[in-house]
C-alpha cells in the first residue's frame, strides 16, 4: 500500500499536521480521534479508498487558516489525538522515490557511487 499512497502521502501529512495545530470543541476532538483510528485501520488493511475517504473527512474538521472558527471552549489537540497522529505519520513514512529528497539519495548511495565512476 505504501506505493499506492505516494500520491496522497504529502497531502495526508499536511492534513495531519493541520489537525494537530487546530483548536476545536471537545466533541470535535472526539470525532478526530475516531477518524484517526479508522485511518490507521485502513492503512493497516491496505484499503486505499477508505484511507482517502476518511482523510478528507478529517480535513473537513480542521478549520481553514484564513478563516478560523471561534469556538467557545475550543482547545488544542488532546493527548490521544497527538499520539494517534504520530503513529500515522510514522506509518506513512517518507516518499518511496529517492528523487524526491536528498536524504533518500544519501541513504541509497552510501558509498558515493556517482563521483567514483566518473574519474
Amino acid at each position: 500500500m505504501r506505493d499506492e499512497l505516494n500520491g496522497v502521502r504529502a497531502e495526508a501529512l499536511d492534513i495531519l499536521e493541520d489537525i494537530t495545530r487546530a483548536r476545536l470543541a471537545p466533541d470535535d476532538w472526539q470525532e478526530v480521534e475516531a477518524l484517526l483510528a479508522v485511518l490507521a485501520e485502513a492503512l493497516f488493511r491496505g484499503d486505499r479508498a477508505a484511507f482517502r475517504r476518511e482523510l478528507y473527512r478529517l480535513e473537513d474538521l480542521a478549520p481553514l487558516d484564513r478563516a478560523p472558527r471561534a469556538l467557545t471552549g475550543a482547545s488544542g489537540a488532546t493527548e490521544p489525538v497527538l499520539e494517534r497522529t504520530a503513529v500515522l505519520v510514522e506509518r506513512l513514512g517518507p516518499p518511496e522515490d529517492p528523487a524526491q529528497g536528498a536524504s533518500g539519495q544519501d541513504s541509497t548511495n552510501g558509498a558515493g557511487e556517482q563521483g567514483g565512476h566518473e574519474q
